[in-house]
């Protein structure tokens, strides 16, 4: 749906972050090179790409760049305890993780590496930076992944608060996302823009950051501070 509509408008404003303004075609550009660059490491539907970033262009970018690959994403928010970061790492059987360098360096130290190999990208790491570079910026075809994508393929995992005990993941497919997106048919119209303010381990996250994108408007990205104080929400969308 997000190809399609970049199609559709690549000159739209996509994303606000910061200072940072991406059309739809750029987002699109990026996110596909990600995915190429997680399918030439074997990654595909089923398996699990953790994201451990702050709130930014480069996390839309790894969301939309995992999806793309087939694989299913773990939102790991920085600001969680260093225990339910260990166990969601561990539990999920991720894979992959997604970070930056100054995230890491507080995440990786607070929480061990599921016990399997587990590939740690760091999106201001000049070598990944170079290695997305040499990637095509042309959509993944259904025979270029690892295995063919379907809607029944999870999208993401999300985990519960565990409050009753252990955390617990659960799956959204591609086709469950894909019919949640749906039923808000008007909720957004082309060009409008949309602030996202929910931490992405929520699930809602998804709303706020994907209904935009298929509706030809903009995300406006508020990083977790800002999106506390209710001041920084108006003065963000003034």
């Amino acid at each position: 749906l997000f190809e399609q509509q970049a199609a559709r408008s690549p000159h739209a404003l996509a994303l606000v972050s910061g200072s940072e303004r991406l059309s739809y075609e750029a987002l699109e550009q990026r996110s596909n090179q990600l995915a190429r660059y997680l399918v030439s490491l074997g990654v595909g539907p089923e398996q699990v790409v953790a994201i451990a970033l702050e709130r930014s262009s480069a996390m839309v970018c790894a969301l939309l760049g995992i999806l793309k690959s087939g694989a299913a994403y773990l939102p790991l928010d920085p600001a969680y305890p260093r225990e339910r970061l260990h166990y969601m790492l561990q539990d999920s059987g991720a894979q992959v993780v997604i970070s930056s360098g100054e995230v890491w360096a507080s995440v990786g130290e607070q929480s061990a590496l599921p016990a399997q190999s587990c590939a740690v990208l760091l999106f201001d790491d000049e070598f990944f930076e170079q290695r997305l570079a040499e990637q095509s910026t042309r959509a993944l075809s259904q025979s270029e992944r690892v295995q063919p994508l379907r809607e029944t393929n999870l999208a993401y995992i999300i985990y519960t608060s565990g409050s009753t005990g252990l955390p617990k993941g659960v799956g959204v497919t591609h086709r469950n996302l894909k019919a949640f997106l749906s039923s808000f048919p008007d909720l957004i119209s082309p060009n409008q823009s949309w602030l996202a303010v929910t931490t992405l381990a929520f699930d809602i996250a998804a709303l706020e950051l994907y209904l935009p994108l298929v509706c030809g408007g903009c995300v406006g990205m508020i990083d977790g501070l800002s999106s506390k104080d209710p001041l920084k929400i108006i003065e963000f969308a003034a």
